[in-house]
C-alpha cells in the first residue's frame, strides 16, 4: 500500500514521508489515550463482583470480558509490620506479602484499641490499582485486546 488509507494521500518525497509518519504517530497516540480512556469507562460502570475480578457482558455481537487489575501492597509498610508478632497471622514471607485468606477475615474482626491500630495499619499498605482493566470482545477474536 502506498497511500494513506484514511486520507488517501500519497507521499512523494521524504518531506511527505516524514510528514505522513509524524502525524500517524500523533494519530496513533491519540487511539491509544481514547483506547485507555474507554477501557477506565468500561470498568467503572460494568458491575464488578466482590469475588471475581472478571465480568461479562453480553453485547449483540458477543461477549465483552472485563477483567480488573489486581490490588497492590504497600511491601515496604509491610515489611515494618513484620515486626509484630501479631501480624504474622495476616502476612506471610515471599517478599512480605498479605495472607489475602486471613486479610478478609480481619476486615471484618473489630478487637482492643492496640488490635484496632494494627488492623488499620495493615489495611493501609493495601493500594488500588492504577491500571485500566484488560476488555476483551469474546466472540470476535479479531477485536481482542489485552
Amino acid at each position: 500500500m502506498n497511500y494513506n488509507p484514511i486520507t488517501g494521500f500519497e507521499p512523494e518525497n521524504i518531506s511527505d514521508f516524514a510528514n505522513e509518519l509524524y502525524e500517524i504517530k500523533k494519530f496513533l497516540r491519540d487511539l491509544r489515550d481514547y483506547e485507555m480512556y474507554l477501557r477506565n469507562e468500561v470498568g467503572k460502570v460494568a458491575a464488578k463482583s466482590e469475588y471475581s475480578s472478571t465480568v461479562y457482558v453480553n453485547l449483540p455481537y458477543g461477549d465483552l470480558k472485563v477483567i480488573y487489575p489486581s490490588q497492590s501492597w504497600d511491601y515496604q509498610s509491610l515489611k515494618k509490620l513484620w515486626e509484630n508478632d501479631s501480624a504474622k497471622k495476616y502476612l506471610r514471607i515471599e517478599k512480605i506479602a498479605p495472607n489475602l485468606k486471613e486479610i478478609k477475615k480481619l476486615e471484618k474482626t473489630s478487637g482492643d484499641v492496640v488490635f484496632m491500630d494494627l488492623k488499620n495499619s495493615i489495611l493501609m499498605c493495601k493500594k488500588e490499582s492504577l491500571c485500566p482493566p484488560t476488555v476483551t470482545f469474546i466472540k470476535n477474536e479479531e477485536i481482542k485486546n489485552d
